[in-house]
């Protein structure tokens, strides 16, 4: 077993949360930053993808997964992220593919 980086990203600011899962498609697996200078990110590989300001800095994510019936049906393929911030904000983020 060799292990190899397969890339990097170097953030504007310090990290604070990380979570991973497929943002942009269903195969492939993409982190989502939360960092201290306010902004969610998600990568694409080692390339930002989005980036979204938020009202203070994030220091907690958490995937929400609120489909229904109809969104399967019309296969609804946006993604839900919960955010908390230091400042004592709850937010949800709904990301598009």
């Amino acid at each position: 077993l060799e292990c190899k980086d397969n890339g990097y990203y170097m953030a504007k600011d310090r990290i604070n949360d990380l979570l991973v899962q497929p943002v942009i498609n269903m195969v492939d697996h993409n982190p989502i930053l939360g960092c201290q200078d306010r902004y969610l990110r998600v990568l694409d590989g080692n390339k930002l993808f989005l980036e979204a300001f938020v009202d203070g800095p994030i220091i907690s994510l958490h995937p929400f997964f609120s489909k229904t019936f109809e969104d399967v049906l019309n296969q609804n393929k946006d993604k839900e992220v919960l955010f908390g911030t230091e400042n004592g904000i709850v937010g949800q983020m709904l990301i598009n593919s």
